[in-house]
């Protein structure tokens, strides 16, 4: 329709611009499409360049911090300039130019606005972090001047300033500005109190009494249980210092032992117990459960302080004798000057003296056998009570089993008459050694009990009954033999010695030799004369080493091979078992399959290793005394823990090739077959005691095996 400008002159209506604009080209709808299509492509690729410098969080000034996204937006703007005149450039014509600048204009008032925001943005963090720093160092100003008040009063003032300042620029009203301003007031002294807490109790309690009416409430609930564990903190520090010096006066003084004259006379070594029983005499039913754990913290604290020192010097101990020991190589324990000896501690004695009987240096203690036996006689009460696990290594297995079962018989009313055949037995040796013009404690008779112990111990195995009376007195006369001219007296053969009664038990024949061995069949291997035969020494509490198994003896002995489940180490030929002992891995869910992947702790993982004859060890001296020093800054040598954690024997267990490239051993090694004196181990196989049975087996049969650990199903 025409439009009226003048009541009498209508003017027509101007046409609409065509879109896109016709006269900046031909009119083909061909190239009009083509130039919106480049148009929009140049566009997106625009607005790609926009995001990755605006608004992209890894490139862009967004994510960027407030000085580095201030920096960047000043050189943002000329950029976006020059962005635009680029992408102008690539447009063919003016129709592509007409249609893209539009596009690109939008997307600059847009980054621009957003460029904006991020600047104010970048401006505010960057003025409440320069505030937050400014505080923080009024903070610690105040820390330091906890005692100047007049230097407090100024930087609270410079405080409030800060925040009020901070309020203004964030708009804040007049009640949020002023909690904020309260709030950190109240941090400031607060936080000065606190140092002071640490430093001067007394000063600090003076310089709350004077803050208390600007620290907050919550604030105030917080001081006052620093100032209690403060107090507590300085408990705890005096009763560290208490248990420190008391034991250095402690262990000035020699060990003690249940029976006298024993050798060591180091330093003894800390008990926990101990420590415990001390710092807890400091508490009383006032005492906090904080102050309670503080106070065991701290006696475990200086329990592992003494420990420590302690190591160091049984480590010297064992250094020293080392050195004499290698001056001289044919000596006997008994030869090690008494100076030395006295550094060490008993369970370093006991190493030694376990090695140098396994390697033939000396014999087990007699003189230590005859002094509980004759407390034994004396005194049995007082012998049941004496804990004989800590001379096992100075009397040996044997003699030490022997002695526990005589305790035990005591204390149950020696039904079964071994306290009265122990008398008995002493009681004849001494009158034979009397007999023979000694003295009745001399040490001829020790030899002479020992050997009588040992036959009468052999008796039932060889005889297949226990001795009798008539037998003991034969055993002491043939053993006294020697000792004198005209040797023992004989008894009556019905007699029983001056006030002894011993069970008389009934033999139909003349007993055989009571040394006499049973035949031994065509074929039987030779036994060793000597310890010194044997492939490797043997196993403490295992000293019993049998014959040769004929079974190891089968042909194809390719089909010789080792099986672990968790609780039996197996040989096996083919499919048949040879022989088994028990046996643990791990710590303490021995054999829990689920633990195999954890170092030091699981059992050894399920696979294939190979256990090879190369690769037996047994223990030497210095790693049966260093590996006693086992701490992480002591060198503990080859064998730490020593002959409680290894035994005397061990040979190593090599996962094989496709075991270890299958991942099945989690990345663990150093697994191997050991003995000790305790079950459990850190993924080792611990057969404890069936050690040295193992080894005879292992060394008897000649040749390498595989061992195979399965434990499916899953021990529980």
């Amino acid at each position: 329709m025409a439009t009226t400008i003048y009541p009498t002159v209508p003017v027509a209506r101007p046409e609409a611009e065509a879109w896109p604009p016709n006269d900046i080209g031909d009119d083909d709808p061909i190239g009009i499409q083509a130039d919106e299509m480049f148009a929009r492509q140049l566009d997106t690729g625009f607005a790609g360049e926009i995001r990755v410098l605006v608004h992209d969080p890894e490139t862009g000034l967004a994510g960027k911090g407030p000085e580095d996204a201030l920096s960047g937006i000043a050189e943002a703007m000329p950029m976006l300039g020059e962005l635009k005149d680029r992408y102008l450039a690539q447009a063919i014509g003016p129709r592509q130019r007409a249609i893209l600048e539009p596009l690109i204009d939008t997307r600059l008032d847009r980054a621009t606005g957003d460029l904006g925001r991020l600047a104010q943005q970048a401006t505010s963090a960057l003025d409440d972090r320069i505030v937050a720093e400014r505080l923080a160092g009024f903070h610690q100003d105040a820390a330091l001047a906890w005692h100047d008040p007049a230097q407090l009063r100024v930087l609270g003032q410079a405080a409030v300033g800060e925040l009020r300042y901070q309020g203004e620029r964030k708009g804040w009203d007049a009640t949020q500005t002023d909690t904020t301003v309260r709030q950190g007031l109240s941090d400031l002294y607060a936080g000065a109190i606190e140092q002071a807490i640490g430093q001067d109790p007394d000063g600090a309690a003076n310089l709350y009494e004077h803050a208390r009416d600007v620290i907050q409430p919550e604030r105030q609930v917080a001081i006052d249980r620093r100032f209690v564990e403060a107090s507590e903190d300085k408990a705890v520090a005096r009763i560290g210092d208490d248990l420190r010096t008391g034991w250095a006066r402690m262990s000035i003084a020699p060990s003690t032992a249940d029976v006298p004259d024993l050798e060591s006379t180091a330093r003894p070594r800390p008990d926990i117990r101990w420590f415990l029983d001390q710092a807890t005499t400091q508490l009383d039913d006032n005492s906090s459960p904080r102050l309670r754990g503080l106070v065991q913290s701290e006696a475990f604290a200086q329990f592992f302080r003494a420990g420590k020192e302690w190591l160091a010097g049984r480590s010297q101990a064992v250094a020293d004798v080392l050195k004499w020991q290698t001056e001289n190589p044919t000596a006997l324990f008994t030869d090690i000057p008494s100076g030395l000896r006295s550094k060490m501690s008993p369970d370093q004695m006991a190493a030694f003296r376990l090695f140098a009987s396994v390697q033939g240096h000396i014999e087990p203690d007699l003189g230590l056998y005859d002094r509980l036996e004759r407390e034994l006689i004396d005194r049995p009460a007082s012998f049941a009570s004496i804990k004989l696990d800590e001379y096992v290594l100075d009397l040996g297995a044997e003699s030490t089993h022997r002695l526990v079962d005589l305790q035990n018989e005591i204390r149950n009313g020696d039904p079964a008459g071994h306290v009265a055949f122990a008398r008995a037995s002493r009681r004849l040796v001494e009158d034979a050694v009397v007999s023979a013009g000694f003295e009745a404690d001399a040490a001829l008779g020790q030899i002479v009990r020992e050997k009588v112990r040992h036959r009468v111990a052999d008796f039932p195995k060889l005889n297949g009954r226990v001795p009798t009376e008539n037998d003991l007195v034969r055993i002491v006369d043939e053993e006294a033999q020697h000792l004198g001219a005209e040797g023992q007296k004989r008894q009556p053969e019905n007699a029983s010695p001056s006030g002894v009664e011993i069970a008389q038990a009934k033999s139909e024949q003349a007993p055989a030799p009571l040394d006499a061995p049973p035949p031994r069949a065509a074929g039987d291997p030779v036994l060793p004369n000597s310890i010194n035969d044997l492939p490797a020494p043997p196993q403490m509490l295992d000293p019993i080493r049998p014959k040769k198994n004929p079974e190891l003896n089968r042909p194809d002995r390719s089909k010789y091979h080792l099986k672990f489940d968790g609780r039996y180490l197996k040989l096996y030929h083919g499919e048949d078992v040879i022989e088994e002992w028990p046996a643990v891995s791990g710590k303490e869910n021995f054999g829990s399959a689920k633990d195999q992947n954890k170092v030091g702790y699981g059992p050894i993982p399920e696979g294939a290793y190979d256990i090879k004859m190369s690769r037996f060890q047994s223990i030497d001296l210095k790693g049966a005394l260093y590996g006693t020093a086992k701490i992480a800054d002591v060198d503990a040598g080859k064998w730490p823990g020593s002959l409680c954690s290894w035994g005397s024997e061990r040979v190593w267990a090599d996962p094989t090739k496709e075991t270890e490239d299958s991942g099945l051993t989690f990345g663990r090694k150093d697994m191997a077959i050991h003995g000790g004196w305790s079950r459990g181990s850190a993924g080792c196989i611990d057969l404890t005691g069936s050690m040295s049975r193992f080894s005879r087996a292992f060394w008897d049969l000649g040749i390498d095996l595989k061992l195979y650990v399965d434990y499916s199903p899953p021990v529980p």
